[in-house]
């Protein structure tokens, strides 16, 4: 494998490098912001996604395929892919998973607070199935 030469005076940018599933190196650029809470929304908000709608937000035949598919793609709106998925439940979703962090919940209280307000139950509350089963 060759080098990549530097230019010198150029800024590197962090990068990962990955495998795909026929062994070829996969060159991933990252970004170098800081990870924040709305960082942290994301990340909660896939899983969420995934349980909502029983299938991943973003798929692909390789890891070249599935990044430029979470940088570009649409995701299908949860109330979409489940019609007993109620609007407000798939917007909150949607949210935590904006492209733009801007777009984000502020912080982990405010997305609570949705959450609370869509489906009345608190996090520290527990539900009444989980109550029952005490």
């Amino acid at each position: 494998m060759r080098k990549q030469r530097s230019t010198p005076g150029a800024k590197k940018k962090p990068a990962l490098t990955h495998f795909d599933a026929k062994g070829n190196a996969v060159m991933v650029d990252v970004s170098a912001k800081a990870a924040t809470a709305r960082t942290d929304l994301y990340a909660l908000g896939m899983p969420l996604y995934e349980l909502l709608t029983l299938r991943q937000a973003f798929t692909g035949d390789d890891r070249r395929t599935l990044y430029e598919n979470i940088m570009r793609a649409e995701v299908t709106l949860p109330h979409m892919v489940d019609g007993d998925i109620s609007r407000a439940l798939s917007e909150i979703c949607m949210r935590s998973i904006a492209r733009d962090p801007e777009k984000r919940f502020r912080s982990m209280a405010a997305f609570a607070d949705a959450l609370e307000s869509v489906i009345g139950v608190s996090p520290s509350q527990p539900s009444a199935t989980s109550a029952a089963s005490t």
